[in-house]
């Protein structure tokens, strides 16, 4: 539905859709390293204290950032990887909210 959007007539309609298919992939790369953070506490049988840990292992690079450069944030308390807060991505479409 949002690829055949992308063929819109309407600019808003083609920039729209363009976003929420910025933000599925941003989703799917928060996806991917949470799987990294569990593949850490699997490993090291802790979960990892920040994106550091995860480099020192050689699971990550660098510091994972989105399209824009804005790092994705982990919450060590929570375990959990969202998109940072100064990204442009944010706020995310409602229909994104509860994946």
């Amino acid at each position: 539905m949002l690829l055949g959007m992308r063929e819109s007539e309407e600019e808003y309609i083609r920039k729209a859709a363009d976003r929420a298919l910025q933000q599925l992939a941003a989703l799917n790369v928060v996806d991917a390293l949470t799987k990294l953070v569990e593949q850490f506490h699997t490993r090291v049988g802790r979960y990892p204290a920040s994106w550091q840990d995860l480099i020192a292992a050689g699971l990550l690079r660098g510091v994972p950032g989105d399209q824009y450069h804005v790092p994705f944030m982990y919450d060590p308390v929570t375990h959990t990887v969202t998109i940072g807060p100064d990204s442009p991505l944010l706020p995310l479409l409602p229909a994104l909210v509860g994946k």
